[in-house]
């Protein structure tokens, strides 16, 4: 989902539709992460979904552990992560910010209290619909999905193997996250 970038994201995607089954969906402006996402949801023809936002990187391994992981357990499946800074250093991101999903049915009160589900997490997309998909906030959109996804039923299966490099940098939301709380 293209929502006005001004990098050269589009054409890195293109390079790659001969290759593998993608479209290419442009929303013509910025409309924010929640709309893209929705959009490109509605046009999943799929009973998962995976969120992979432009900066970070699944490794090769990551829908094949994901998907074997909702096999098993169903539910939300949130992958292990790398964060990879600029000067090419990683650090777990679950270990660093000490997220650690409880095993118990305390999820919904634990998750309350912070985020431990990666954004890059694997779902039911009938479960998204449901409750609604993505509401536009500027920040911490992911985690109210999640609380709604939990109070709803599911239960999150957190998976050590990192599977995914989550790119940190100046740009990220999360580095802006002072400014755009008010």
């Amino acid at each position: 989902v293209d929502d006005g970038s001004t990098d050269d994201s589009v054409d890195v995607a293109r390079r790659y539709q001969d290759c593998l089954p993608l479209e290419i969906l442009r929303l013509g402006g910025r409309s924010g992460v929640s709309a893209a996402r929705n959009a490109g949801v509605t046009r999943l023809r799929t009973h998962l979904v995976g969120f992979l936002d432009a900066d970070d990187v699944w490794y090769p391994q990551h829908l094949a552990t994901t998907v074997e992981a909702y096999v098993r357990r169903g539910g939300l499946i949130s992958p292990g992560a790398l964060i990879w800074y600029p000067d090419g250093s990683t650090r777990s991101f679950q270990r660093w910010l000490g997220l650690r999903a409880p095993r118990d049915g305390r999820q919904l009160t634990a998750l309350l209290q912070q985020n431990f589900v990666f954004v890059g997490a694997l779902l039911p997309r009938a479960d998204f619909v449901a409750v609604g998909g993505f509401r536009a906030f500027r920040i911490g959109e992911d985690w109210d999905l999640w609380i709604r996804l939990l109070a709803r039923g599911l239960r999150v299966t957190q998976l050590a193997e990192p599977t995914v490099l989550y790119r940190r940098h100046g740009a990220n939301t999360t580095s802006q996250r002072a400014a755009m709380l008010p």
